[in-house]
């Protein structure tokens, strides 16, 4: 069984939790700010040097990292961009970081 999970931007759809609560337990599922924070960390990338390089101050990227506010779509888009993954990738809803 498989269940999406609603967030304030946007939706993810987790096809390995097999619950419907939100976000899944057993640490399958991984929060935005989580799979964020890892993205930049095995990019080798600073929040400093993510923030330049989309536009943005580090101060609002900080924000995304720590769960105070969520990008929107088009900072997504920026984000996806400037790690070269997909926003699949990007958001947790795929394990492939390849764009398509």
């Amino acid at each position: 069984l498989a269940f999406w999970i609603k967030h304030e931007q946007f939706t993810v759809f987790n096809p390995h939790c097999s619950t419907n609560k939100s976000p899944c337990q057993g640490g399958i599922f991984m929060d935005f700010k989580e799979h964020l924070k890892k993205v930049r960390k095995e990019l080798k990338y600073t929040q400093k040097q993510v923030a330049i390089g989309i536009g943005i101050t580090e101060r609002n990227y900080q924000d995304w990292e720590y769960g105070r506010n969520k990008p929107g779509f088009d900072s997504l888009i920026a984000l996806a961009d400037f790690f070269d993954v997909s926003l699949d990738y990007l958001v947790g809803r795929s394990d492939i970081p390849e764009r398509r």
